[in-house]
């Protein structure tokens, strides 16, 4: 599996911080005397939501399928469809068109397009992201048809 088990601890904890301040009431505003419509379980409950979310982040190669988790979304890809994984600089929500020390992980498809995941960042500087691709990259090879059993062996005079 392709991902960055920090970011995703990190993000969880996060967003379960977020979802133990909403179960406090400080989200519903109508404990605060104003008058809003969105109730406060709603923050409470996205918050839950996205850490559990967080901890299933990630790329991985599930039988004849490349599953990518992203924070809104799942994407099965045919594996066959997937020709390689590499690592890019980071381009996401989290730095938005600024130069960063993150990379992303990035799927070149047979097509010739490509599929950049900003749901699993990591530092460039560590080079385990870069691993990683290359891990994918290997396990997405096709392997090598299966030796031809023997045939029977000809008879004298051919």
């Amino acid at each position: 599996m392709l991902t960055n088990r920090g970011f995703r601890l990190g993000a969880a904890a996060l967003w379960l911080t977020l979802a133990g301040i909403g179960l406090t009431g400080l989200y519903d505003v109508k404990n605060q005397g104003m008058t809003d419509r969105s109730p406060g379980w709603m923050y409470t409950a996205a918050g839950l939501i996205l850490a559990v979310r967080a901890l299933r982040l990630g790329i991985s190669l599930r039988g004849e399928e490349v599953v990518v988790r992203s924070w809104l979304r799942t994407r099965r890809l045919p594996s066959p469809l997937v020709a390689a994984a590499q690592v890019v600089p980071y381009a996401g929500a989290l730095a938005p068109r600024i130069e960063t020390p993150l990379v992303m992980p990035r799927l070149l498809l047979h097509t010739g397009d490509y599929l950049d995941v900003p749901a699993v960042p990591g530092l460039a500087r560590t080079g385990r992201m870069a691993d990683l691709a290359a891990r994918l990259t290997l396990a997405l090879a096709p392997s090598p048809p299966p030796p031809a059993p023997p045939g029977p062996s000809p008879g004298p005079g051919g």
